[in-house]
């Protein structure tokens, strides 16, 4: 058996209405179904990878009773999106346009990082409840075990 996608991923969020109108507007999610406690999203065009976004609700611990998130409970997540190269830099200057900060891995420049043992290029940003997003792009070039993770700029001279 061979898992080649991950099909959905779901996050509990504080303001349903801030993170939908930020995974819609910024990051251009197509809605696939919106109820007053969930908004499930299309990611690609195919309806072959979904993700969704839970209201927090502190006072319900009930038993869960479908096969969704805690929503008595909110913790910071981590989740990155594959982008072909191209569509990686298109988005992060969509990102900039619309005042998101996005960081490279160290979290202290804006240059995108290669994390070299894939190698892949990847940029981390925060969404409006403080999860933290990450494009990536999977590179074409041999991995480099032994450098962790560098800059860009660093990757390139590399490999000039």
């Amino acid at each position: 058996m061979e898992f080649s996608v991950l099909y959905e991923a779901h996050l509990v969020v504080r303001d349903l209405q801030a993170s939908a109108r930020f995974y819609e507007s910024i990051l251009g999610f197509t809605p696939a179904l919106a109820t007053p406690d969930v908004r499930f999203y299309w990611t690609g065009h195919d309806r072959r990878h979904m993700f969704a976004l839970w209201q927090l609700k502190p006072d319900d611990h009930e038993p869960r009773k479908h096969t969704g998130p805690d929503v008595s409970t909110w913790a910071r997540s981590h989740l990155a999106f594959h982008l072909a190269l191209p569509d990686f830099w298109i988005a992060i200057e969509n990102l900039k346009r619309c005042g998101i900060e996005v960081r490279g891995f160290d979290g202290e420049t804006d240059e995108p990082s290669v994390h070299t043992w894939v190698p892949a290029l990847s940029v981390y940003f925060p969404d409006p409840d403080g999860h933290a997003l990450e494009f990536i792009s999977v590179l074409d070039e041999q991995p480099r075990l032994s450098l962790g993770v560098i800059s860009w700029s660093e990757w390139n001279r590399m490999n000039a």
